[in-house]
């Protein structure tokens, strides 16, 4: 059997490889088919180049069929692609069929209540019982812990798209979560194969970040859910049993006040967060002159 550290190696450049792959392809199709959107200030992009996450979770899972050729464990590789596919599919829909009208939960749920489905509303039904499902199959837990496994699944999701309001914050926010989850005991606790399968959204992330922050592309609902949905995952994969529980009721209190308060507005009243938020993004002419 091939070493394990050469192993790391290959799949560490072949998972980069195939992760610009996949962003160059998206930005390919959103460009031919049309996927164009107006970001904050008007600029029509492309709007769903993020459809780049569920096709590296695709190359995830192949990747990791190998390495279980090689004899190398590869348990959790179908929760990452699951938690990739199907929060993107959910999200791009969002990007195609979305209503403009409705914002916020609060919005689309009120616009269910009036007999209006939006795309918002279906992923609100339909994105809790698929995380609850997902952090179900990655027992076996306790219910309580796949309950709460399942709302950081969900609520991760939900929170990376609320960021993706400004050029690269999503991907900072996904960027960072990642990071969390690996140095928090991510290979301790889901074993290798928990890095492997999503290695190569990490490095479609990395790739996506010059096109996200030089506003030459948005990754959308499709990317933003995407990877929010594998973050969560991951949080839930490597944290401590204890903390999860915490960790769900912060990202449900931001979900919360982003329903009611501008998240631009709170971080560019602090001055350690609006630094945080234009740190790597080119600024458009005049934009950052107070």
């Amino acid at each position: 059997m091939m070493p394990l550290w050469q192993a790391w190696l290959w799949w560490l450049a072949g998972g980069l490889l195939l992760a610009g792959l996949a962003v160059a392809v998206a930005l390919w199709f959103c460009r031919r088919l049309g996927w164009v959107a107006p970001n904050y200030a008007g600029e029509v992009l492309p709007a769903a180049v993020g459809v780049a996450f569920p096709a590296a979770a695709v190359a995830g899972l192949l990747g990791c069929s190998v390495f279980a050729r090689l004899g190398f464990p590869a348990h959790d590789c179908w929760l990452v692609f699951a938690a990739a596919v199907y929060f993107g599919a959910l999200g791009l829909a969002d990007d195609l069929a979305g209503d403009a009208q409705a914002k916020g939960l609060a919005g689309h749920l009120r616009a269910l209540a009036r007999g209006h489905v939006t795309t918002g509303a279906l992923k609100a039904i339909l994105g809790l019982p698929g995380a609850l499902a997902i952090a179900w199959t990655a027992g076996p837990w306790p219910l309580w812990q796949v309950v709460t496994a399942g709302a950081l699944v969900a609520l991760g999701a939900n929170v990376v798209n609320l960021l993706d309001k400004r050029p690269a914050r999503a991907l900072k926010g996904g960027l960072a979560g990642l990071v969390l989850a690996l140095a928090t005991g991510y290979l301790g606790a889901a074993g290798p194969a928990g890095f492997w399968a999503a290695w190569p959204l990490l490095a479609a992330a990395v790739v996506l970040f010059p096109y996200d922050a030089r506003r030459t592309a948005m990754m959308g609902d499709v990317g933003a859910n995407s990877l929010g949905a594998v973050v969560g995952l991951s949080l839930a994969l490597a944290l401590p049993t204890l903390v999860q529980p915490a960790l769900a009721v912060g990202l449900l209190a931001l979900n919360l006040y982003a329903d009611r308060r501008s998240l631009s507005d709170l971080i560019e009243a602090r001055p350690t967060l609006r630094w945080l938020d234009r740190l790597g993004v080119a600024p458009r002419e005049g934009e950052w002159a107070s």
